[in-house]
C-alpha cells in the first residue's frame, strides 16, 4: 500500500519575530518639468528599428527546427505506413 503524502507546514520558533517591514521614505513630489538637484533624467530611447534577417542567418540559426521536423514526419510515414500495412494483413 502506498504511503499518503503529508505536506508539513515550517513554522518559525515561537520566540522568534518577523524582521520590520521597511518602507522608502516618502520626499514632497517633484513636478516633472523640474527634476530634483542631482538626480540624472535619462534620455529618451531612440525608436525602436527592425533588422532585416537574411535566408542564410534564418537557416543557420534554426537548422535544428528543420532537422526535428524531417525526423518527425519521417516516423509519421513509418508509422502509417505500418498502420495501411497492418490494416492489408488482419483482414
Amino acid at each position: 500500500m502506498a504511503q499518503k503524502k503529508v505536506r508539513r507546514v515550517t513554522r518559525p520558533p515561537a520566540g522568534l519575530k518577523r524582521p520590520p517591514v521597511v518602507t522608502p521614505e516618502i520626499d514632497t513630489p517633484v513636478s516633472p518639468a523640474r527634476p530634483r538637484q542631482g538626480v540624472a533624467v535619462p534620455a529618451a530611447r531612440p525608436p525602436l528599428t527592425r533588422q532585416e534577417v537574411t535566408a542564410e542567418e534564418f537557416k543557420a540559426e534554426y537548422a535544428y527546427v528543420l532537422k526535428d521536423l524531417r525526423r518527425v514526419f519521417a516516423l509519421a510515414a513509418v508509422m502509417f505506413t505500418l498502420l495501411i500495412l497492418l490494416n492489408l494483413f488482419l483482414r
